[in-house]
């Protein structure tokens, strides 16, 4: 990791069975370290892929076609103005951008 290093948003979940939350700690703290703007959350508890939770989900019917479906679904619900974005959560946006601009 660099300084050049986009910001970044990461969560997981203490209970993630595939991935040690302790993962997400380090690099969180590497973050820090290099002074590179981060959010970061640990829910208490939650099954690995939880990112993609829904009906389909829950009920355990996954696949690569699946995340791909669901990660352009929600690209479209955010820009549809269906999925309701925090209003802390809309700096990100013009992070990257910054970082982009500044990088290459």
């Amino acid at each position: 990791m660099t300084e050049d290093m986009p910001p970044c948003f990461l969560w997981q979940t203490a209970t993630d069975e595939l991935v040690p939350v302790q993962n997400s700690f380090l690099f969180a703290q590497a973050l820090q370290e290099k002074k590179i703007p981060y959010a970061f959350h640990v829910f208490s508890k939650g099954k690995h892929g939880l990112s993609l939770a829904d009906e389909a989900w829950a009920n355990e019917e996954f696949g690569e076609p699946y995340t791909l479906e669901q990660t352009f679904a929600l690209g479209q619900a955010v820009n549809d103005g269906t999925f309701p974005v925090p209003e802390e959560a809309k700096q990100w946006p013009e992070l990257a951008d910054e970082w982009i601009r500044t990088t290459l």
